[in-house]
């Protein structure tokens, strides 16, 4: 179509710089306001990924076309280089373009930011509520005994009938699960409000343009692991060894996943996928110990699945999909260098966070410990 333009934002090849990386048309929009609020120049240019805010001098004719509405086309191209508002543009110098590119990028990340600030906060005052609910109306009769065996007598003693073999099962904890229920979603809470605070807020906006978010691992090796021992100790797996394994397997998960943070900054050239690899093994090691143990143990017993009540399989099959979903979540942060893109994940997170978390607190309420 004659008249159309197209632009040539490859770096080197002109002065014409992207200013943002791709977004939602309204954001791009008021990215561009603002920068012709302060007296410069920006336009919005649509994508197959989204709108950009481009700012820069070239603009690149089209290839001509056959006939004689070449000649119309390029007498239409002169005109607009000669065109004023074109002769300001072009005048535009790298270093000015680059600044303008820079305050666009602060001011995309500004916008984003303040969304997740306010999600946060929302997100912090319904784990609050959920963690005191938990508190003032739970049952606390509601216990569940933490075991450990011990044989008194040489290697290899199992029965207590061969002298001098004696094997002991000694209750070491009584765990009132209502108090370990609060306890994941209270975190959360704290550690919502603790990064939009005053104190720590910008260090949680500095984390998230560098691609990364410490705050968000130190949580997750707190609360995530309280959830699965949680999950364990429903599942009837209670003995003190076999939890302190589950639990530091699960700690180790989360702390590959902030290595591959570490290991991936915002400038990489090619993302190592190393960390998270050996993360997604340590993270099997607890399932495959829930797993391995129900099902042995209720073969060899010849008891049905059913002797499991629903609402703990329910709790065992949701809260396996939505570990693995982070997972998934923490891959595709990975799969970009884009500051966006890990925007995007940081939501989905809180997302995951809230949904996980809120599924496993008051399927336990309402099942146990209101009864």
């Amino acid at each position: 179509m004659v008249g159309e333009r197209t632009y040539d934002t490859r770096l080197g090849k002109s002065k014409f710089q992207p200013a943002t990386e791709p977004l939602n048309s309204k954001d791009a929009n008021t990215i561009a306001e603002k920068v012709r609020v302060n007296g410069k120049l920006a336009r919005v240019v649509k994508g197959s990924k989204g709108s950009s805010v481009l700012i820069g001098p070239q603009r690149q004719q089209n290839n001509p076309i056959k006939g004689g509405k070449r000649k119309h086309r390029k007498n239409k191209y002169n005109r607009m280089l000669n065109d004023e508002s074109t002769k300001r543009i072009r005048s535009v110098p790298n270093s000015v373009a680059n600044k303008m590119a820079i305050e666009a990028r602060n001011n995309e990340f500004e916008i984003e930011f303040a969304k997740i600030k306010r999600f946060s906060l929302i997100v912090g005052l319904v784990h609050l509520i959920a963690g005191i609910s938990m508190i003032i109306f739970a049952n606390t009769d509601f216990i569940i005994q933490i075991t450990s065996t011990f044989s008194a007598g040489p290697p290899g003693c199992t029965t207590a009938e061969v002298e001098p073999c004696e094997r002991f099962v000694i209750n070491n904890f009584d765990a009132q699960l209502a108090y370990w229920v609060a306890g994941f979603s209270l975190l959360s809470a704290l550690f919502h409000f603790l990064t939009i605070s005053g104190g720590f807020v910008g260090a949680y906006a500095s984390q998230l343009q560098q691609n990364r978010n410490a705050f968000r691992w130190i949580e997750y090796a707190l609360s995530s692991t309280l959830m699965i021992l949680i999950i364990m100790l429903l599942s009837g797996l209670t003995t003190f060894s076999s939890l302190i394994g589950v639990a530091f397997a699960n700690i180790g998960m989360i702390l590959f996943g902030w290595v591959s943070e570490l290991m991936n900054p915002r400038d990489r050239d090619k993302t190592d996928w190393t960390p998270f690899i050996f993360g997604c093994i340590m993270g099997l090691g607890a399932w495959i110990a829930l797993y391995g143990a129900l099902f042995l143990n209720l073969g060899q017993l010849g008891l049905p699945l059913t002797e499991i009540p629903s609402f703990v399989w329910f709790i065992i099959l949701t809260q396996f999909a939505l570990f693995n979903i982070f997972g998934l979540n923490h891959a595709y942060q990975l799969t970009s260098a884009s500051n966006s893109t890990y925007l995007d994940g940081e939501r989905y997170y809180i997302w995951l966070s809230l949904i996980s978390k809120s599924l496993l607190a008051w399927s336990i309420y309402v099942n146990t410990l209101i009864l």
